[in-house]
């Protein structure tokens, strides 16, 4: 597995209907909260995924982002993954 933590931001909804205030996370992570109907919106910029790929060259090059999920309490559910590419450093480059 590639490790090169870096830090974020994101926004939950915990109510489903309403998002909360963007919260900035360190390189640690956070932990959500316990339940279900949850959605949270993580943002990282190209900018700090550059930089980190700088730093941390091997295997890791900065041209993509992992996430890493633990289960802290054992009592599974379902979850997902959307990933979008907004304001992409190269606008009118191909995603070929």
């Amino acid at each position: 597995a590639v490790s090169c933590p870096i830090g974020f931001s994101l926004r939950a909804n915990a109510s489903g209907d309403s998002w909360g205030g963007l919260i900035v996370v360190d390189e640690e992570g956070f932990t959500t909260a316990a339940g279900a109907n949850q959605a949270y919106v993580i943002e990282i910029s190209a900018g700090e995924v550059l930089r980190a790929g700088r730093e941390n060259t091997e295997p890791f090059d900065g041209r993509c982002v992992y996430l890493e999920f633990t289960e802290v309490v054992d009592d599974p559910c379902t979850g997902g993954v959307l990933a979008v590419l907004s304001s992409p450093r190269y606008q009118d480059a191909s995603a070929d």
